[in-house]
């Protein structure tokens, strides 16, 4: 099964990096997300900021509705005060541990233009995210000072291990395109909540969640 969503990103990963036809669609976008962990192992959280940077394109346009590919490096987790399990031996208890998580995630969304004008285009989209998991970071804080353990060492039983490589996701997302130029192109405002639906590990009831604010440049928009 794990096939399909491989084959799904290099097929998106192709279309993004192929040369695009003179009236497509496509550009990059940027921003931040307050990002989160769920589920009833998590214990107590906050908010961790993260980054966000990718590219999209149209596959598919058909009056006001759009089928677009996107491909972004995000960062996701969260501040934890408590984990599920032990510290490793010897560590202080900590005053906080955040817990980052970096994928490279690819959204296959359906949009709707739901108002457009000669100027601006508002939209709601969404669809399902595919994530793939190229790095884990922690960073405990206690009363002696900050430590930067790495995952393998947060847990006794090796939180590293249990780490999924791959996140199902779903997002829902609307924002504007205001155009700059015909012919130029627009500045695209995107706001989107990501909701993890398969778990971060294998152990625990944690799923990722991410509220984010993007800005982007879309070339030759079809207006």
């Amino acid at each position: 099964m794990r096939r399909i969503p491989q084959a799904i990103a290099v097929l998106v990963l192709a279309l993004l990096l192929a040369p695009q036809p003179a009236q497509a669609q496509f550009g990059i976008r940027g921003g931040i997300s307050l990002t989160d962990l769920l589920g009833d192992d998590v214990g107590e959280t906050e908010q961790r900021r993260g980054l966000n940077l990718g590219a999209f394109v149209d596959l598919f346009r058909a009056g006001p509705v759009q089928v677009a590919a996107e491909v972004y490096y995000r960062q996701k987790g969260a501040d934890l005060a408590s984990l599920q399990g032990d510290l490793a031996q010897g560590q202080a208890p900590p005053d906080n541990i955040e817990f980052g998580l970096d994928y490279v995630e690819i959204p296959l969304l359906l949009r709707w233009n739901v108002v457009q004008g000669s100027r601006a285009r508002f939209y709601v989209a969404g669809g399902p995210a595919f994530a793939w998991r190229i790095n884990c970071g922690v960073t405990v804080s206690t009363g002696a000072g900050t430590t930067t353990p790495s995952c393998d060492d947060l847990l006794r039983d090796n939180l590293q291990e249990t780490l999924e490589d791959y996140e199902r996701g779903l997002v829902l997302s609307g924002g504007v395109d205001l155009l700059v130029r015909q012919g130029l192109g627009a500045v695209n405002l995107d706001v989107r909540y990501t909701r993890g639906l398969s778990r971060v590990t294998g152990d625990l009831d944690w799923k990722n969640e991410a509220l984010s604010v993007m800005l982007g440049w879309t070339f030759a928009p079809r207006w």
